[in-house]
């Protein structure tokens, strides 16, 4: 199992998206997303409050797979998403 990786993002129709991923024990994660392309790949200098924390997992003492919904509209400017790790 990789640290901090989704597996699969697919569409949900009707509200977004599901995105689905496995986590280590004894770590805490963040997931969350961004619109700013800037912070998504780190090659420009981005607001250090650019990400917004969709949901947090606390540290479990076993592995755990989520799928963690993310509600939109077709409005919604694209999306970047990441798993922020917590040792």
């Amino acid at each position: 199992m990789n640290d901090g990786e989704f597996y699969l993002i697919e569409r949900f129709p009707k509200f977004g998206v599901l995105v689905h991923s496995d986590v280590e024990p004894l770590r805490m994660y963040e997931f969350q997303s961004t619109t700013n392309l800037a912070a998504a790949t780190g090659v420009a200098e981005a607001p250090t409050n650019a990400w917004r924390v969709l949901y947090r997992m606390d540290a479990s003492p076993f592995s755990q797979h989520y799928i963690l919904p993310n509600y939109f509209t077709n409005t919604t400017a694209q999306l970047f998403y990441r798993l922020k790790v917590f040792l």
